[in-house]
């Protein structure tokens, strides 16, 4: 309705001195922001008629474009008033709670020797020869699960290792009582071996219950 209208007041008899005039007017003013409805005298210049095609704006619309740029404005200005307070902050942000950073921690390397082929000329002859010359590679962090690993297997041989020990001798001494000592003590050293060969041959057959039952149950 507002658009009928405007259109209808823009088009009534004796309000166009011209009608090219009058409508490349009404385009440039719309263009420009400009609201007056009164033909100009002169046309624009052919570089505004040709950039600046008709337009129909909406002045609510712009008022509240306009209102939304202020705003936006002074957030902003309030932003840069606040930006040392925020610059220090973070200051003591970083030096409070991450002390290194800036300081990347540093890299262990280890020294390797490499050889590699290089033309080298004697007497006008260029030959291949054999150079040898260093470099400094990067060590990978150190992989706590394999080395939980290394601890509990050392503790589990420690502990097999006692036993073994602590059934030799008590069968060891058992065996003394009917016959020489040192046969006694040879004698419960084969227990042991056999049990411990049980034990492996269990293990190595682990995904086969079939063929690991007879080593469970010997040992």
């Amino acid at each position: 309705m507002w658009l009928g209208a405007r259109w209808a007041r823009l088009t009534s008899p004796g309000s166009w001195a011209s009608s090219a005039t009058a409508l490349t007017t009404y385009s440039h003013n719309c263009a420009a922001g400009a609201w007056s409805h009164r033909p100009r005298t002169a046309s624009p210049s052919p570089s505004v008629q040709k950039r600046t095609p008709l337009m129909v704006h909406d002045t609510p619309a712009l008022l509240k474009a306009a209102r939304a740029r202020e705003e936006a404005s002074a957030a902003l200005a309030d932003v840069q008033a606040q930006q040392p307070e925020i610059d220090d902050l973070t200051a003591d942000v970083r030096r409070v709670c991450w002390p290194a950073w800036k300081e990347a921690p540093p890299v262990k390397t280890r020294t390797e020797q490499r050889t590699r082929t290089v033309p080298k000329t004697i007497d006008g002859n260029t030959h291949q020869v054999q150079e040898t010359y260093t470099v400094e590679l990067p060590v990978p962090p150190a992989d706590r699960d394999a080395q939980a690993l290394t601890a509990v297997t050392a503790i589990a041989g420690f502990i097999v290792l006692g036993a073994v020990v602590w059934s030799t001798v008590a069968i060891g001494a058992l065996l003394a009582m009917v016959g020489p000592t040192w046969t006694a003590y040879m004698i419960a050293f084969v227990f042991d071996a056999a049990w411990i060969g049980c034990l492996v041959l269990e293990w190595i057959n682990r995904y086969d219950p079939e063929r690991a039952r007879t080593p469970r149950k010997a040992g």
